[in-house]
């Protein structure tokens, strides 16, 4: 389940892949395709597409809609994107919203741009990373 909920823009800003050597920079990178856990599909087994859903898991519900995956089948997309990991939040410290920011991570740096969550804290999204749904 962690990996579902956080995989999409953990997987997206800690790409390892990058052949930048330590300290330059990571480029361009392609996005990654989360998968969605087994309980996802299960809450949509008896749902219509855009029909409301949760995932329940153990000390945690998720709500959200039935949509269709690539493959066909219907599962329970989160309404809610999964949240950036911390170091895009500490890219950020003491910089403003639409800010040049940078994320360090062991390829080098991934660029970006200072943008803030749905609950309003601010946050370093790189350009490949798309703005909500």
């Amino acid at each position: 389940m962690e990996r579902w909920l956080c995989g999409a823009v953990v997987g997206a800003v800690a790409l390892g892949s990058s052949a930048a050597p330590p300290g330059g920079e990571c480029l361009d990178p392609p996005p990654p395709i989360p998968v969605p856990p087994p309980e996802a599909f299960e809450a949509c087994q008896e749902g219509t597409e855009g029909s409301a859903c949760e995932v329940v898991l153990p000390g945690l519900t998720v709500e959200g809609v039935c949509v269709t995956a690539s493959g066909g089948a219907l599962f329970c997309r989160p309404f809610l994107p999964p949240p950036p990991p911390p170091e895009a939040f500490d890219a950020c410290e003491g910089l403003e919203r639409d800010a040049a920011c940078g994320i360090q991570l062991e390829c080098g740096v991934v660029r970006g741009t200072c943008d803030v969550t749905p609950f309003g804290a601010l946050f370093c999204r790189p350009s490949f990373v798309p703005r909500g749904r």
